[in-house]
C-alpha cells in the first residue's frame, strides 16, 4: 500500500465523505453526485483517486431500464492509518485489517464490548506514545551532552 497515495486521497473532504458513504454500502457515481451536490465528473475524478490509493473498487454493474448499466463502487479493503507526531517522535503507518473474525451471538452487546475495548486500547496507546516521545527527547538530550 502506498502511504502517500492514501494520505493524498484522505486530503479531500469530498473523498472522505465518499469513503464514509461507501463504507455503508456500494453506490454508483450519479447517486453519489446527487447526494453530495457535486458534478458527476467530479465524483468520477474523486473515485479515480480513491481507486489509485487502493481504497475503493468497482464492485459490479446493474442494468436498469433503458440506459447504460450503473457501475457500483465499494470499499476494496479495510485499513487503519496512524500518524504520530511529538517531540522526538514521528511515525506513519497504514495497517490492513485481518480477514474473518469470530463474533459473539449478540451483535449489539458485542459491538458495545468492542467499542469499549477500542477506547481502552487507544488510551493505552496514547500513554505509550507520550512515554516514548519523552524517552526519545531525553535520549536526544543525552546524546547532545555527550557530544560536547
Amino acid at each position: 500500500m502506498d502511504v502517500d497515495a492514501i494520505l493524498f486521497a484522505l486530503l479531500s473532504p469530498a473523498r472522505r465523505e465518499l469513503l464514509r458513504r461507501l463504507s455503508r454500502a456500494p453506490q454508483y457515481p450519479l447517486g453519489l453526485s446527487r447526494a453530495l451536490g457535486l458534478s458527476p465528473q467530479a465524483i468520477v475524478k474523486h473515485l479515480y483517486v480513491l481507486e489509485e490509493a487502493g481504497l475503493v473498487e468497482q464492485v459490479g454493474q446493474v442494468r436498469g431500464g433503458l440506459g447504460a448499466p450503473r457501475t457500483y463502487y465499494g470499499l476494496s479493503r479495510s485499513v487503519s492509518v496512524y500518524v504520530d507526531i511529538g517531540p522526538g517522535l514521528f511515525s506513519l503507518s497504514v495497517e490492513e485489517w485481518p480477514g474473518d473474525v469470530g463474533l459473539g451471538p449478540d451483535p449489539v452487546r458485542e459491538l458495545e464490548r468492542i467499542e469499549k475495548r477500542l477506547r481502552e486500547l487507544e488510551e493505552e496507546r496514547l500513554k505509550l506514545l507520550r512515554a516514548k516521545s519523552e524517552l526519545m527527547r531525553r535520549l536526544g538530550l543525552l546524546r547532545e551532552l555527550h557530544s560536547l
